[in-house]
């Protein structure tokens, strides 16, 4: 295969390129032939490595050894391979994690089936346990229909999950314990003496998994104090947590947003000298769109011309792109009481993709 030409301005390849190469690449690939084959500096040798963990985590690619990566193995006829990458899911009845797989239906597979699931065997003894929203490279074994067992062979997410529930004091007023408030999660998880940060009973909390003595309800310390149940911020955080509402975006599309710059005129109409209005509320800050009337005159009796002007988001969000990527994992910004989860960064969400008063913005009408 020809070594491909060096970027004139030392950029990393993108995520499709990186994944086509493992895929036509034989065997395994380390980040020593990805460098040489995208004639990738010394300099950009850290933001490498970040992009295949990012790529790993979400399934694109299977971690294989020592810093090295294959295609992901989608199994057959439906069925899970021996290794896969799983996200845990919740809890059964005895704090155990359940999970499924990332990659589903798998590809080419033609299944169009619910997910199985996968029942995770404990962690090592003095391990935190696995708690909903981790990703993990897990062996599998059938063991019935439609259900695996699992065993953890590397955590690929860099925090430990996090547990939202509402915490319940022990009576003592030493230690307690959190409820979670996501119905998958069977089990409750048990708060330590010193880990309640001062919790109160029947607040919403947000924990994260203890190392675990094998016994028992699985530990936790408490990390936040989210209010009281019913608090218009705790309810929009539980339906995050529970509809699992992606509030981070990846590190390119944040970038790619940063870069962003105002649409150049070019040959679009001029529409500045148009008193165009927006209809949303005072407290808005991300305007979608603006309209505009005015009567035809003797010609149309009665009739009127409208235009209505929406931000040109597609001149910012190019098909495969990083911005594209992210934005096709929400669908949609989801509007809570006290708070907006945005398809797209706040730079383009509230910046460049909103028509602001008296700042110019490319539209379509």
């Amino acid at each position: 295969m020809p070594r491909r030409s060096p970027p004139t301005d030392a950029t990393l390849p993108t995520r499709e390129q990186l994944r086509d190469f493992i895929a036509a690449s034989p065997g395994r690939v380390g980040k020593r032939e990805i460098a040489r084959e995208f004639n990738i500096p010394v300099h950009l040798k850290h933001e490498l490595r970040t992009l295949l963990a990012s790529l790993a985590e979400q399934g694109a690619i299977a971690p294989a050894g020592h810093k090295r990566f294959t295609p992901p193995n989608t199994g057959t006829n439906g069925r899970l391979p021996e290794t896969a990458i799983i996200r845990i899911t919740g809890t059964d009845n005895q704090g155990e994690p359940i999970a499924r797989p990332v990659e589903w239906p798998p590809l080419g597979s033609g299944h169009d089936g619910p997910p199985p699931m996968i029942l995770m065997h404990p962690e090592r003894r003095g391990q935190p346990a696995l708690a909903p929203g981790e990703r993990v490279l897990a062996h599998l074994r059938p063991i019935g229909k439609g259900k695996y067992e699992g065993r953890t062979i590397r955590r690929l997410t860099d925090t430990p999950g996090r547990i939202l529930g509402i915490f319940r004091p022990n009576p003592d007023g030493s230690g307690g314990r959190v409820i979670p408030t996501d119905r998958r999660a069977k089990a409750e998880w048990r708060i330590p003496p010193g880990e309640e940060l001062d919790a109160q009973a029947d607040e919403i909390v947000a924990a994260t998994p203890l190392p675990d003595a094998g016994l028992g309800l699985k530990p936790a310390r408490i990390t936040e104090r989210l209010g009281k149940m019913g608090d218009a911020s705790s309810v929009s955080l539980i339906c995050i947590a529970t509809h699992d509402i992606p509030t981070e975006f990846s590190p390119e599309a944040l970038d790619a947003a940063k870069q962003a710059r105002a649409t150049p005129l070019a040959k679009r109409e001029d529409l500045r000298n148009t008193p165009l209005i927006t209809i949303d509320g005072e407290d808005a800050r991300d305007f979608d769109d603006a309209v505009f009337a005015e009567p035809t005159g003797p010609d149309n009796p009665g009739g009127h011309r409208l235009i209505v002007a929406i931000a040109d988001v597609a001149h910012y969000v190019r098909p495969g792109s990083p911005l594209d990527r992210d934005a096709w994992t929400r669908g949609n910004s989801c509007y809570f009481p006290d708070r907006v989860v945005p398809m797209l960064p706040e730079e383009l969400s509230n910046g460049w993709c909103s028509l602001r008063p008296n700042e110019d913005r490319g539209c379509l009408f």
